[in-house]
């Protein structure tokens, strides 16, 4: 027996996930201008790059502080935001998907599966919540042979994309300090003595901060996609439950029987 879910109203949610997302673009923008900062200044410096945590300013450091936590406090109320519209979904009468909303979050956890699954499973969400329930006859996984609305398609590709080039920066730069920390390693420098910024070629140093210009300039650009998703497929869910309500049988007079609806339990009872 399948799980039974409720559909619940995510206006409220989807509009925090969207502020967080807004501020997030303002602080990934600094954190563009920091690292191309930081490259500027390792290339008047040259090789001379000992003093190199003296640029790590103060206001760069809550700069950074402030995109981080904005970054994870977004990822999270998304990832509930993306759970509950998958819920919704199934509870506003879709079936046929092809994971449980549980993967609304798994799918960004494992290596090479999060750059493809997390687009798999938004597309769906998005498709389901803008197509209708089921056709003439009464197929409840007809919603799946339909097509995307607009352009929503393309921008949710964009999005996939975006993710695509976060994740090869932050590997470009994993790599860029792993060869800087070998080549320390290689010269006789002890492994406790190369762990600082500070004594890293001036090469790792450029690499790291173009990679992160990079990864800020795509995330920035993931926020704004995601925060469009993440309006379209509440606009389409909430539309669909006033159109639901608005069609649902009247209630009897007193001394009048029920009217029968059966499998009709979306949006006032749970369906499964």
């Amino acid at each position: 027996m399948g799980k039974t879910y409720s559909f619940v109203d995510t206006t409220a949610l989807g509009a925090r996930v969207i502020a967080l997302l807004k501020a997030c673009l303002f602080t990934k923008f600094g954190m563009v201008f920091m690292n191309i900062d930081r490259i500027v200044a390792v290339r008047r410096a040259g090789e001379d790059v000992v003093n190199v945590a003296e640029m790590e300013t103060t206001l760069s450091a809550i700069l950074g502080t402030v995109d981080s936590v904005l970054w994870l406090m977004a990822h999270i109320y998304f990832f509930i935001w993306l759970y509950r519209s998958a819920a919704n979904a199934r509870a506003m009468g879709r079936a046929g998907f092809s994971q449980s909303p549980c993967w609304s979050f798994v799918n960004f956890l494992i290596p090479v599966w999060r750059l493809v699954k997390p687009f798999l499973f938004m597309r769906e969400v998005l498709l389901a919540s803008t197509q209708g329930a089921a056709d003439a006859s009464g197929d409840p996984t007809a919603w799946r042979r339909g097509r995307m609305p607009g352009d929503s398609g393309m921008k949710l590709l964009a999005w996939a994309g975006v993710f695509l080039v976060t994740a090869l920066a932050s590997c470009a730069a994993a790599a860029a300090l792993f060869m800087g920390m070998l080549s320390l390693l290689k010269s006789g420098m002890q492994p406790q003595d190369a762990l600082g910024m500070e004594m890293l070629p001036s090469w790792t140093l450029a690499a790291v901060s173009a990679s992160g210009a990079v990864a800020s300039v795509s995330q920035a650009l993931q926020a704004f996609l995601a925060g469009g998703y993440v309006g379209m497929v509440t606009a389409a869910q909430k539309m669909s439950r006033v159109g639901a309500v608005a069609a649902a049988p009247a209630a009897p007079e007193a001394g009048e029987a029920a009217a029968s609806e059966e499998g009709f339990g979306w949006p006032d009872e749970p369906v499964r």
